[in-house]
C-alpha cells in the first residue's frame, strides 16, 4: 500500500515537473522568435539570430559566392549586387566585431569556401566590446556553436527560453500593407525596410529635426590593442589564401562621432594604419552632419550604402561629397588625424554638441 503512494506521488511530482517545461519548449517551439528552431525568417518582425541562420545558409551554398562584406548591421542595406570584381554575400548581424569576423573567415576556409574579396566594416565599438561572452546572454546574437555540446546547449536556450510578452506581441503583430522588412538572408544577406525610406520622404523637415537624433548607444571600453593584432590576422590570412581585401570605417553620424572618446578613436586610426590602408568615411563632413542621410544615429541610409562602396571602388555612376571618404595610409594618418581634430574642434566651439 505505501509502495503504491509512493509511486503515485512520484508520478505526480514527474507531471508538476514535466507538464510546465512541455508547455514552454511547445510555446517556444512555435512562436520560434528568433527563427533558429525552423521558422522561415524573412518576414520576422523582431530580429532573428542572423549570424546563425547566415552561417547554416552558407554551409548549404558554398558555391553560389565568392566574396563576403563583414560587419555589423550598420552595413545591413549595402547592395552586394553594385560591388564590382566578385559576387558578393552581405555577412552583417548585429553588433558584429573583428574577432567574430575572423572566426567567421576561419570558419570559411576550414569548411572550403573558395573566397575571391573580403570587406570588413569597422565601427566606433569595433575595438571596444569584449568578445569574451559578447551575444550570448542576447538571444538573437547568440553565437554559432562549434561543436556538438554547444549545439545542444544552444537549442536548449532556445526551447526553454523565458516567455516575454512584448516579443510574443511584436512576433504576432499584422503589419499593414506595404510596411513589412525582409531579411534577404536567402539571396543578398541584406536587411531591406523600403516602407522607411518612404515615410523619410513624405516629412523630410520632420526628419531632420526628429529628437531620435539627439539619442545614441554609448559603448565604452578599450582593446584597440587587441583588434588591431586581429586585423593584422585577418590580412595575414588574406594574404596566405590569395583573397583580395579592402578594410573600412563606416560614416559615424555626428551625434555618435561626438559621443566617442575622439582621441581614443584616432589612436585606433593611427594604429590600424599600421596595418593596412583603408577608407575613412567617419569624422564631421557633407553626410555625416545631415540627418537626412540617416534613420537615427546609429545606421546610414541606402544612397550613402552606395556612396561607399562607390567611393571605395572608384565608381563613377554616383555623385560623391568631396568630403566623404579619405583613403588613410601608414604615411599620411598623421596628416588626416590632423585635419579632424581640426574640424572637430571648430564644430564643438560653434554648436552645442554633447561630448565626452
Amino acid at each position: 500500500m505505501l509502495n503504491h503512494s509512493l509511486k503515485k506521488l512520484f508520478l505526480k511530482i514527474f507531471l508538476i515537473a514535466v507538464f510546465p517545461l512541455g508547455s514552454l519548449a511547445i510555446y517556444n517551439y512555435t512562436l520560434d522568435p528568433y527563427c533558429v528552431l525552423g521558422k522561415d525568417p524573412r518576414y520576422n518582425n523582431i530580429e532573428p539570430n542572423i549570424h546563425f541562420l547566415k552561417r547554416n545558409y552558407l554551409k548549404k551554398n558554398k558555391n553560389k559566392y565568392d566574396s563576403y562584406i563583414f560587419g555589423s548591421s550598420r552595413i545591413s542595406n549595402i547592395d552586394v549586387k553594385k560591388i564590382p570584381g566578385g559576387v558578393y554575400y552581405n555577412m552583417y548581424y548585429s553588433e558584429s566585431i573583428p574577432p567574430e569576423e575572423l572566426e567567421d573567415i576561419r570558419w570559411m576556409i576550414k569548411e572550403g569556401f573558395v573566397i575571391k574579396n573580403v570587406l570588413i566594416a569597422l565601427d566606433d565599438f569595433s575595438f571596444k566590446i569584449d568578445p569574451k561572452g559578447h551575444g550570448s546572454k542576447t538571444l538573437y546574437r547568440r553565437p554559432p556553436p562549434g561543436n556538438l555540446l554547444e549545439d545542444f546547449n544552444f537549442y536548449l536556450s532556445y526551447v526553454f527560453a523565458q516567455p516575454d510578452f512584448k516579443i510574443l506581441k511584436s512576433v504576432l503583430k499584422k503589419n499593414k500593407d506595404g510596411e513589412s522588412t525582409l531579411y534577404d538572408l536567402y539571396d543578398t544577406g541584406e536587411f531591406l525596410r523600403p516602407h522607411v525610406d518612404k515615410r523619410i520622404e513624405k516629412d523630410i523637415p520632420g526628419h531632420i529635426k526628429s529628437s531620435t537624433f539627439l539619442e545614441t548607444t554609448h559603448y565604452g571600453g578599450d582593446r584597440i590593442k587587441e583588434t588591431v593584432k586581429i586585423m593584422a590576422e585577418i590580412k595575414e590570412i588574406c594574404e596566405k589564401y590569395n583573397i583580395g581585401f579592402k578594410f573600412f570605417i563606416n560614416p559615424l553620424h555626428k551625434t555618435t562621432y561626438f559621443d566617442n572618446d575622439i582621441d581614443q578613436l584616432n589612436k585606433f586610426k593611427r594604429e590600424l594604419s599600421r596595418v593596412s590602408g583603408y577608407w575613412d568615411f567617419s569624422g564631421l563632413n557633407s553626410i555625416t552632419t545631415n540627418n537626412y542621410y540617416y534613420y537615427e544615429t546609429s545606421h546610414f541610409r541606402s544612397m550613402v550604402a552606395d556612396m561607399v562602396i562607390a567611393r571605395i571602388f572608384g565608381l563613377r555612376n554616383i555623385r560623391i561629397p568631396d568630403d566623404f571618404g579619405y583613403y588613410v595610409t601608414a604615411k599620411n594618418v598623421e596628416q588626416h588625424i590632423e585635419d579632424l581634430k581640426r574640424s572637430y574642434n571648430a564644430d564643438r566651439k560653434s554648436s552645442s554638441a554633447p561630448t565626452r
